[in-house]
């Protein structure tokens, strides 16, 4: 990682001459050489140790510059006004649950058929024959979000393309977000939907099956799938419990008729606040005869197969408590 932010996008300094000053409009971010005559640059000036180049090729930035993805994306975008920001690059703008695990340096842009693809090393560009669900996010075009997740279908398994529906259609929480709307209904997606044929129709056909409203994260989707799968019954999902008189907290999943909360623990949940009112709800709930079932990272990494197994001996258990007490 260097000072631009971006893993593996920049090459080594190679230091041929000395530093020179540089024109204002280069600490606005990377550029490409054919930019030097409306900046004012000449090609030698590029060997400077003022200059770095960028694994994209003839994509060049000032060494004290920092940047990051979207000023890459603004200066593709500006070199090539027909292409639009797609694919995984998309998924990155938007803030998409796409899984860790796939490459996070590489541009991805498409263009429109019949025009040819970008060659450039560095830039993965892809050929569309449909334009339509691009919007522009400041100098950007971009698929809008629905356009994205229906371009990603033909690379995700069908519980990725699930998590994803699930982001698209979850309600945000006002008082943390500061917005109340979803990307999109329900009833929007499935319009969307309706006009899709491209490769991937039948893993997202399956993927709104199984979407739901209210997961927080791709972790709950992918822990609510496993339940299922598991063959447990399908929890419900935002518990409250202003109901038992414990306002103010909240579970991502469970069971309210045999009195068991789940909760996903992510990175937010490791600083000193979350963790303290995390205790605090689970105080009050054991307090009201509720059980708790937390689960963490180490849980996601194994596909949440143990933790799935005690769940099972809780219901079991519970079940066994709501008999004898009848």
């Amino acid at each position: 990682m260097d000072n631009s932010g971006l893993p593996q996008l920049v090459s080594k300094d190679r230091g041929v001459s000395q530093r020179l000053q540089l024109p204002a409009q280069l600490q606005a971010g990377p550029f490409f050489s054919t930019d030097l005559p409306e900046i004012g640059m000449s090609r030698r000036q590029l060997r400077s140790k003022s200059i770095k180049r960028a694994k994209m090729n003839g994509l060049y930035f000032a060494a004290e510059t920092k940047f990051d993805e979207m000023d890459v994306l603004r200066a593709v975008c500006r070199k090539y006004p027909r292409a639009w920001v797609s694919y995984y690059s998309a998924a990155r703008v938007h803030g998409l649950w796409i899984p860790r695990e796939l490459p996070q340096d590489q541009i991805h842009v498409s263009v429109e058929y019949p025009h040819s693809r970008i060659r450039r090393a560095g830039l993965v560009s892809h050929e569309s024959r449909v334009s339509r669900n691009l919007i522009d996010l400041g100098p950007l075009r971009i698929t809008s979000p629905a356009r994205t997740v229906m371009d990603l279908a033909c690379f995700l398994s069908t519980d990725d393309l699930t998590a994803l529906i699930d982001q698209l259609i979850r309600l945000p929480r006002l008082a943390f977000e500061g917005i109340e709307r979803p990307l999109m209904t329900l009833a929007e997606w499935n319009s969307e939907l309706d006009t899709f044929h491209g490769t991937g129709k039948k893993k997202l056909v399956v993927a709104t099956k199984q979407a739901r409203i209210g997961s927080d994260s791709r972790a709950e989707s992918l822990l609510r799938l496993e339940i299922i799968r598991s063959g447990l019954p399908e929890p419900e999902l935002q518990l409250t419990f202003g109901h038992i008189g414990i306002p103010g907290f909240s579970a991502d999943m469970g069971y309210k008729k045999l009195r068991i909360a789940v909760h996903y623990d992510g990175r937010d949940h490791r600083n000193a606040a979350q963790h303290h009112g995390d205790n605090s709800r689970d105080y009050y709930l054991e307090k009201a005869g509720w059980r708790n079932l937390r689960c963490s990272a180490v849980d996601f990494n194994e596909g949440f197969k143990t933790f799935c197994q005690r769940l099972r001996l809780v219901i079991e258990e519970r079940r066994t408590e709501l008999m004898v007490a009848a």
